[in-house]
């Protein structure tokens, strides 16, 4: 190693050839999620959901499918205050349009031989689930709708009744 670095220092041609194709070698390495394909915008959306009673829905995800089923599905997971982040695949990438929503419950482990810390997780779920009224986990009876657009940055708060 010792003996590399010393030919590269006695020839200072080799040296200033190093230094010029770094530049060149980085210049490939650009970050992949910038690039956005066409149709899609990168943009933050938010929103917040609740139940009737105002308390806010904690666990699932909340799925907007394209009205017109042009672009792939949106989604985002729910925090404990209800919000979440809008996200197309891997970033976030958002389409313009009208939007049908449901809401997902979180998927629960069926998994024989759970630990008792993993069951009290479970059973917090089941009881999340229990809070999504039947007919918002599916898009063809929500009936909730929502548009996005390139001035949107958080949508209404979504009322579960």
């Amino acid at each position: 190693m010792r003996d590399s670095f010393d030919r590269v220092r006695s020839n200072p041609g080799t040296f200033t050839g190093l230094i010029l194709t770094i530049p060149l070698l980085l210049a490939g390495c650009g970050d992949k999620a910038a690039s956005v394909p066409e149709g899609l915008h990168l943009q933050r959306v938010t929103g917040k959901v609740t139940l009737s009673n105002g308390t806010p829905l904690s666990q699932g995800k909340i799925v907007l499918t394209p009205a017109n089923g042009g672009a792939e599905p949106m989604s985002g997971w729910l925090d404990s205050d209800g919000t979440f982040t809008l996200m197309e695949g891997n970033g976030l990438k958002i389409a313009h349009g009208e939007f049908l929503v449901h809401i997902e419950p979180p998927k629960i482990p069926t998994d024989a031989g759970i630990t008792p810390k993993a069951q009290a997780i479970i059973a917090k779920l089941q009881k999340s689930m229990q809070q999504i009224p039947a007919k918002y986990q599916k898009t063809s009876s929500s009936g909730l709708k929502v548009t996005i657009g390139p001035e949107t940055n958080e949508l209404k708060t979504m009322v579960l009744k």
